[in-house]
């Protein structure tokens, strides 16, 4: 019985998908949370000055 290593299961290109959704999804929760944190400072700036 012969055994395939792990990273030899995974296609290149399956892994490259992988790799570029992951990045994708790190930048959308980047633009997210400067969005929000825009949004907290134009919302209590006025207040605070």
């Amino acid at each position: 019985m012969t055994s395939i290593p792990d990273n030899a299961a995974v296609s290149p290109s399956a892994n490259s998908a992988r790799q570029a959704r992951r990045v994708a999804l790190i930048v959308a929760v980047a633009f997210f949370m400067q969005l929000l944190d825009s949004t907290i400072i134009s919302t209590s700036l006025p207040q605070m000055g």
